[in-house]
């Protein structure tokens, strides 16, 4: 029995040990599997690979990072989420995950990711614009500029400013665009980037093509060319931005060279841009007067129109239905964040009322065990009291006969006092009785207090008349005020006669003009100057009134 008794410490301590030893190893495995989780949409999100079946994986691995992980990687999970809703075309949800993954960010810390925080800004820009919101867009383009610089890659920060084209764009604000294109265009060259600086020539010739300024879009046309990188040997542009070739169309249409324009205008067909080939096609022809020509185009870019329209009204319904439910979205967003706050108002409140009751308790018990304790102390005093005064009477016995005498001289002594203690409280009371009378009988008395109805100021004249009436009826007060006088000033000295004529401390501060706090503090402070004493300024009213 002492044996097994013995061991179970160390069996108990093993199993801890291995409990602990296969948790690490859980914690470390999950560890792993999430960063696997995030390397992997990563390089999808890299690859241009759809991430629309991620979404789950992705959720949980936010989940275990909002719990475990760094504000760096709570941002790049919430990041790669927001990817995963944006290919499965849900915007509302796509973009609450971004604004989640930046509020994450630590932008104060020395590692925080600023180039992760640019591309978010990027990836929310281009949804706002599939959403038709170029406001919400343009701020999302100016944050990109401001994260691309602090994490000083100023060719991004310049693209930034050349992307506000697109907003601007939808909001007709073609000065903005230009503003914008020619500011990109200046940074580019200071920077070195002279392809960079014409690439975004495309937008700015069209621009100058409407507005009919065919000298700047000429000179524009030749350094896009020339400079941008974007054509071969040949001439011939890139396919990805064919779209160029309308406009070299354009351009030769206004200058009536058609069959230049007509060459540019047809190579828009291999570039699977049939609308504008058979506008610009019809345009030229109307030019050349071919009436067959013009019908045929006219009714190819008719049809082409129309189809144009059904796929663009589809494309504005579904904008018009996630916009809907990007809206919505925010509101239950908005709902859950209030519903939040609420919670924590709420606990807050029970926080505080807990506390205070705990406070309470806390007290109400401190304060019951000190009574307990002032009443034990009491006791104790009582019963040493009453165990000296049982020894005293004890002697006292003993001693009966002897102090028999000395205690009945005591006992008339003692008798004689009180009676003359209480005849000279009956003098007395009768002395301030007939005083008190003698002095409301006074006319001087009754003035005061009229003045005193009637709100008055007194004048010097009614001062030494108050006085020469106090004097007459109450000498020993006017001699003890008189005999202090020197220590008052004129405030206080005046204070002491109204008080013994018995006027209220409002009276009093309007017959002295002086404010009622005022009468209050000089009683006070009076009460030791003429009594060598401390108390309030009631107590001071009853010194003086005791006075004869």
């Amino acid at each position: 029995m002492q044996k097994t008794l013995k061991r179970q410490p160390g069996l108990c301590s093993v199993s801890l040990f291995l409990l602990l030893l296969l948790a690490a190893c859980v914690g470390n495995g999950e560890q792993m599997r999430m960063e696997q989780v995030l390397a992997e949409a990563d390089s999808m999100n890299r690859a241009y690979t759809s991430m629309a079946s991620s979404d789950s994986i992705l959720t949980e691995a936010t989940h275990y990072y909002d719990r475990h992980g760094t504000p760096n990687e709570r941002t790049r999970a919430y990041y790669l989420l927001g990817c995963a809703y944006r290919d499965k075309g849900e915007a509302p949800q796509a973009l609450e995950c971004y604004q989640q993954a930046i509020d994450c960010a630590d932008t104060t810390a020395a590692d925080c990711n600023f180039r992760l925080l640019m591309s978010i800004n990027g990836q929310m820009a281009e949804l706002f614009h599939a959403q038709n919101l170029p406001t919400d867009e343009i701020t999302c383009w100016k944050e990109y500029q401001r994260y691309a610089r602090l994490a000083k890659d100023t060719i991004q920060y310049i693209r930034g400013i050349e992307l506000l084209t697109k907003p601007y764009f939808l909001l007709g604000d073609t000065d903005r665009m230009i503003e914008s294109i020619m500011e990109s265009r200046r940074l580019y060259i200071e920077h070195g980037d002279s392809d960079l600086a014409v690439g975004s020539f495309g937008i700015l010739i069209y621009l100058y093509l409407n507005r009919g300024q065919l000298d700047t879009a000429h000179h524009l046309m030749q350094e896009y060319e020339c400079k941008s990188g974007l054509f071969d040997e040949k001439g011939e542009i890139v396919k990805e931005r064919g779209v160029y070739n309308y406009l070299k169309g354009s351009y030769f249409i206004q200058i009536h060279q058609l069959d230049s324009a007509e060459h540019y205008i047809r190579k828009l067909f291999s570039c699977n841009l049939e609308l504008d080939a058979y506008r610009g096609l019809s345009a030229i022809y109307k030019q050349k007067g071919n009436t067959d020509s013009i019908y045929k185009f006219t009714q190819n870019y008719e049809n082409a129109v129309d189809s144009y329209k059904n796929n663009l009204r589809t494309e504005t319904l579904h904008q018009m239905s996630s916009l809907y439910n990007y809206h919505r979205f925010q509101r239950k967003a908005d709902s859950a964040r209030i519903a939040a706050a609420n919670t924590r108002i709420r606990f807050g409140l029970a926080l505080m009322v807990t506390l205070f009751l705990l406070i309470f308790v806390l007290w109400q018990y401190a304060r019951a065990r000190k009574k307990r304790q002032e009443a034990q102390i009491k006791y104790e005093q009582k019963k040493n009291l009453l165990h000296q005064i049982e020894q005293e009477l004890e002697l006292l016995q003993m001693h009966e006969k002897e102090n028999r005498t000395l205690i009945a001289t005591k006992e008339e002594q003692i008798h004689c006092l009180e009676e003359e203690i209480l005849s000279y409280e009956r003098d007395r009371h009768g002395l301030l009785k007939s005083q008190e009378n003698n002095l409301r009988n006074l006319e001087v008395y009754q003035n005061f207090h009229s003045m005193a109805r009637k709100a008055l100021i007194p004048s010097d004249e009614d001062w030494e008349k108050l006085y020469i009436g106090i004097k007459d009826v109450l000498p020993s007060f006017c001699d003890f005020i008189d005999c202090n006088k020197y220590q008052l000033n004129q405030t206080e000295y005046r204070t002491c006669f109204l008080i013994r004529i018995h006027l209220n401390v409002k009276d009093m501060s309007n017959m002295l003009g002086v404010s009622s706090a005022y009468i209050s503090k000089i009683r006070k402070e009076m009460l030791k100057t003429l009594f060598d004493c401390s108390g309030s300024a009631s107590d001071f009213d009853k010194k003086v009134l005791g006075l004869s």
